[in-house]
């Protein structure tokens, strides 16, 4: 993409979460703050996390939106590599479904590879944001492998639309398969 093009998807997306922000949480989002990362090709898809926001609130705002489920009662337990003690922007791939590249890898293979994944924030705000953008919900398909978040005793959250609403699971580290898929981000 060339560098106006770029400024104004960045622009664009930003003006998006901003409302966004206000709509789910009552939050007053301040973009001029957000550190956006080098834009990669292939990466269209801002993403952004609000300070202080827990999986736990963001389910719950979620579930106000859309049925949810969730194995946990409390997701709060979950651990991410990327923090919210600050907002920060992140790059995914602009898709439905969990990325193709990354199907049959473990959590476990994917740490071990270098690969940067979403956490499961990340997925539950993504969930949020593709249906207020498009009235449709992700991984209708398949299964979002949270490779960026561990549960407690190594677990890895896992979330997918299970056709009567989203559902919060978790699988072992090291399981693979072709329909459990993590999404890349770039950071």
């Amino acid at each position: 993409l060339g560098r106006k093009t770029m400024s104004l998807l960045v622009k664009n997306q930003l003006a998006a979460w901003k409302a966004f922000y206000w709509e789910a949480f009552g939050i007053t989002l301040d973009i001029s703050q957000i550190k956006i990362p080098a834009h990669q090709n292939g990466w269209n898809c801002l993403l952004v996390v609000a300070q202080g926001l827990t999986p736990e609130k963001i389910f719950r705002a979620m579930k106000k939106r859309m049925p949810a489920w969730k194995y946990l009662d409390n997701l709060d337990s979950v651990e991410s590599v990327r923090k919210t003690d600050k907002t920060y922007a992140i790059w995914v791939r602009e898709r439905q479904e969990a990325d193709e590249e990354l199907k049959n890898k473990s959590a476990n293979d994917l740490k071990n590879d270098g690969t940067n994944c979403v956490t499961l924030e990340e997925r539950l705000l993504l969930e949020m944001m593709y249906f207020r953008e498009t009235g449709k919900h992700l991984d209708i398909q398949n299964i979002t492998l949270c490779a960026g978040s561990r549960l407690p005793y190594g677990y890895v959250p896992c979330v997918y639309w299970s056709g009567v609403g989203v559902d919060v699971r978790w699988c072992y580290p090291g399981r693979a398969c072709g329909d459990l898929r993590a999404r890349a981000v770039v950071s």
